[in-house]
């Protein structure tokens, strides 16, 4: 059901944290105590790098309450240096002519990411995780660590959203995970949990005993195949199977009928010839006995 939604972040594309390009950031405490941070920079890279700018520098923001240990010009300076390209262009023209302080500073952010991504993205979000099943090749803590990263994206998409909460992700995972997975699950109370954690714990026992499963079923598989081999009794055994003898399998290249290169079909073809020749010496004796009879009488 994913496509039915335009989100900005899928749980198979996510971003590679190590290609990130990153600002340093310094300042002083009250104590004085120097704070060195760095945090990305977006440069029109995919939407997930807008988020995860916005997401680490907000918390910087909040962490330090930099609106108070620096003042509005100098937070909004900081961020500008985080933003490149066209997010820049559009970062400068929503600010422009504003007075620069902290409530503004929100709305400006929300308009960034409602003029660059949609206006629509936080609810095509929440309907994306709400709706989307776990990705068949994605282990169970690699999807539901990737649906707490989009998770925390969710308060940068829309004025006044917040993240879902632990209890509400349960849910969402109780619905998505594979179906031959949710009577177990839910027989072992795992939709009644509180935290992801705890659900991750139940969910990797079941994809354990899946896997295990799995691999069994191939190893039989593998058993069969080898028996059937060993025995001949398969067609699946011929390299180049002779398709025009239908009431015997054998290879095409020991055909007895219509390969004249096989072995088998000489040894056929000289017996032929072998029983054709007894045949006409025999008919031929039999037609010298008779004319002996006619000239003793």
């Amino acid at each position: 059901m994913s496509d039915l939604y335009d989100a900005p972040l899928k749980y198979v594309t996510a971003i590679d944290s190590d290609k990130v390009s990153k600002i340093k950031q310094e300042f002083k405490l009250a104590n004085n105590e120097i704070v060195k941070l760095e945090i990305p920079k977006y440069n029109n890279e995919n939407d997930e790098y807008l988020l995860l700018t916005l997401r680490e520098f907000n918390d910087m923001v909040t962490t330090y309450d930099l609106f108070t240990l620096l003042n509005a010009a100098k937070v909004y300076d900081r961020f500008r240096r985080c933003l490149g390209g066209d997010a820049l262009d559009t970062w400068n023209s929503l600010i422009l002519g504003n007075t620069k302080s902290a409530a503004n500073f929100k709305t400006a952010q929300i308009e960034l990411v409602e003029t660059l991504i949609g206006d629509e993205a936080y609810d095509e979000q929440v309907g994306y995780l709400q709706d989307t099943r776990k990705p068949h090749d994605m282990e169970v803590h690699k999807w539901i660590q990737r649906m707490k990263t989009i998770n925390s994206y969710l308060p940068t998409l829309s004025d006044g959203s917040v993240s879902l909460t632990e209890v509400q992700l349960v849910k969402i995972v109780t619905k998505n995970i594979p179906k031959a997975w949710k009577t177990q699950f839910k027989l072992a109370d795992g939709h009644k949990l509180k935290t992801t954690i705890e659900a991750q714990k139940k969910l990797r026992l079941l994809e354990k005993d899946e896997k295990h499963r799995k691999q069994f079923k191939l190893k039989e598989k593998e058993k069969d195949v080898f028996k059937r081999k060993k025995d001949g009794g398969s067609s699946d055994t011929f390299k180049n199977k002779c398709t025009r003898c239908k009431d015997d399998e054998h290879e095409w290249f020991d055909c007895p009928k219509y390969n004249k290169n096989s072995k088998f079909y000489k040894a056929r073809e000289a017996t032929e010839l072998s029983q054709e020749a007894h045949t006409m010496n025999s008919s031929r004796h039999e037609r010298e006995v008779d004319f002996d009879d006619d000239d003793s009488r």
